[in-house]
């Protein structure tokens, strides 16, 4: 049995300086460009640009459309996706500030509103950046024309748009208020919803102000808004309008608010009555045709007679945060990036998908890499865009690693698949499986493959058959992650600190005891025999130099999912959302605000083309400019 003694490090500066960070001195004030604001200069490195999903991989807040074949949607780090009757594109905004709502006139006078006083305009060409004098939130815009369009937000304006310039058009003098809604049937019929502080922080009122082309005064509902905070305003008609929103203090979250053109009301239903939940977006498209949006996936219909929920929650991922339709669909915008569709009947996933975690990612040049992930996705990227290869029976599948190299890839996966692709397609490497256990990880060399799995499965294939190698622990923990650095010098590590070796005699992996304790190792990489790291959870990461494991400080306590590189002075990591670089002298974080989603691998090609993916399909890749 191989045993290496654990050489524990204490936390001292001298044995610490590789992994050094930069200290609190590095935090500096959000900029949109890249300055190198920050004392450890992160920013000639380059700029995390999101590949995928299309738009956005969380917090997708508004959507409107003209037409079901010109759609947009705005959200978090500055994304605007246009949607052109075939395809999402992410317009290039040049902004990592949220963006709350868009409005579009035409295709040439779209507008987005966002955090900061920025509003940005596209112009079916190119996305203009607007910066009006004010450091408050936008959360609405609703229009009528390209010369007639209204914002409102946190602060305590109102602003108008006359197809010149924004303007001021109404100032609050008394308590904080803030509007989060606003829509109408005319220039002169215009109502914006949100709430104010009475006394302080806990203490919101609900308000609905009203414009009737010549100023905007409070609305009198006769109802009781103390501690409701109101979210969203739609309607058919003037006498046909709906408001929703939340209780702030009550386990009676939700409320709803009719006007039939006379009087307000509350609106009831044994469908949300008994829920802890917030209503988001409301849409209607006429009176008997009304959508309401919550804040845990759920969307309720009301046909004149009833509301029914019609949930969808494989279509619907996360909090409907708004919500448009055309004559024929409904879409919605989530807080996890998707853009559910429902067409009367059915839900789908307007962005086609499918969106499943992406576990592993392959990469050969800025210009081509592989990801594959659950919901049967084996992820192709040329240069131009992602399209899954998998298709027909290798749907019904979930994939977790990927190695190889051009035109000699393999894949492994759930019911111990591990496919094999010469550059013709992908199949069953020998034609049989060895196991059918979840196989998590695969490394190659040549035509040679290693993959390990659930149960503390290990599978060799030799370029010919696929033949169970002996796992020599005792408790067969599931297994994450292999990697060596030839056929006799092979790393596999999971759960309770399980490290295995291959030293190429037999077909039996020896354990390394004590390294880890009970830590779940989910990483492992090196470069030489002598150069080894191993990883897991709690920041956990230990380096093997040929004689001794030595435990390195990083500080995290998060999941070190990955390790990937193209030397010993040239390595990342991943550890929740946040990437780590070492450059021979120190490792430090790389800050990207191309997703907040857990990512799962990261991987670079020869020339350190670097991409990383993770939750919910997302793919990001390091950029030398905003192009």
């Amino acid at each position: 049995m191989l045993r290496h003694q654990l050489l524990w490090l204490a936390v001292l500066l001298g044995a610490i300086a590789m992994f050094a960070g930069c200290g609190d001195d590095t935090t500096c004030t959000p900029c949109d460009t890249c300055d190198p604001c920050d004392p450890c200069d992160p920013c000639p490195q380059g700029y995390w640009v999101l590949q995928h999903p299309p738009v956005n991989s969380s917090y997708l807040y508004g959507i409107f459309g003209i037409s079901d074949n010109n759609i947009y949607v705005v959200g978090e780090n500055g994304s605007f996706g246009h949607f052109n009757g075939t395809t999402w594109v992410r317009l290039q905004t040049k902004t990592r500030r949220t963006m709350r709502d868009v409005w579009a006139n035409s295709s040439s006078k779209v507008f987005a509103v966002g955090y900061d006083g920025l509003i940005l305009h596209y112009d079916a060409s190119t996305v203009e950046q607007v910066q009006l004098p004010t450091p408050y939130e936008f959360y609405g815009v609703w229009g009528f024309s390209a010369s007639d369009v209204y914002a409102i937000g946190s602060g305590y304006d109102v602003w108008h748009y006359d197809g010149t310039e924004w303007t001021s058009i109404h100032h609050w003098t008394d308590d904080y208020r803030y509007l989060e809604g606003i829509w109408g049937t005319s220039p002169t019929n215009i109502y914006a919803v949100g709430g104010y502080d009475i006394y302080g922080v806990s203490d919101y009122q609900g308000r609905i102000v009203h414009y009737d082309g010549s100023d905007w005064e409070e609305v009198d509902t006769g109802l009781d808004l103390l501690g409701i905070t109101l979210r969203s305003i739609h309607g058919s008609s003037s006498s046909d309008i709906y408001v929703v929103g939340d209780y702030q203090s009550s386990n009676d979250q939700n409320m709803i608010l009719h006007y039939d053109g006379t009087d307000w009301s509350f609106v009831e239903s044994t469908l949300w009555e008994d829920d802890n939940l917030t209503f988001y977006s409301v849409w209607a498209r006429d009176d008997n045709d009304v959508y309401i949006g919550n804040s845990w996936d759920r969307v309720y219909h009301w046909d004149g007679t009833s509301w029914e929920d019609i949930t969808d929650f494989q279509a619907i991922d996360g909090d409907v945060y708004d919500m448009w339709g055309s004559a024929t669909y409904l879409y919605g915008s989530t807080r996890y990036g998707g853009i559910p569709k429902y067409d009367g009947s059915v839900w789908t996933e307007a962005q086609g998908g499918p969106f499943g975690t992406l576990r592993s990612i392959w990469v050969g040049g800025a210009d081509d890499a592989i990801a594959v992930g659950e919901s049967g996705m084996i992820m192709r990227y040329d240069g131009t865009g992602w399209t899954d290869e998998a298709d027909g029976a290798y749907d019904n599948y979930s994939y977790y690693g990927v190695s190889g190299e051009e035109d000699n890839w393999f894949v492994s996966g759930s019911n111990g698949k591990l496919f094999w692709n010469t550059g013709s397609g992908w199949d069953i490497a020998g034609g049989l499986e060895a196991t059918f256990e979840p196989l998590y990880d695969v490394w190659s060399i040549g035509n040679e493959a290693i993959a390990v799995g659930d149960d503390g499965a290990i599978v060799y294939f030799d370029g010919s058959d696929q033949n169970l190698m002996t796992n020599g622990s005792v408790n067969k923990y599931d297994l994450q992650a292999v990697w060596g650095s030839s056929m006799s010098d092979v790393y596999a590590v999971g759960n309770e600190g399980t490290l295995l070796h291959f030293d190429g005699s037999g077909t039996r992996f020896e354990p390394i005891e004590d390294v880890a304790l009970t830590f779940d190792l989910w990483a492992v990489w090196g470069t030489a025999s002598n150069n080894v790291y191993i990883a897991g959870e709690n920041g956990f990461l230990a380096h093997y130099n040929g004689s001794t494991w030595q435990r390195l400080w990083i500080d995290t306590t998060g999941y070190i999912r990955a390790i990937n590189g193209t030397g010993p002075d040239n390595f990342y990591l991943v550890t929740d959302y946040r990437v780590y670089h070492y450059d021979g002298t120190v490792l430090r974080e790389v800050p990207q605000n191309a997703t907040w989603q857990t990512l799962y691998d990261i991987n670079l090609s020869a020339a350190s083309d670097i991409f990383a993916c993770g939750y919910r399909g997302t793919v990001i890749h390091l950029e030398e400019d905003w192009d």
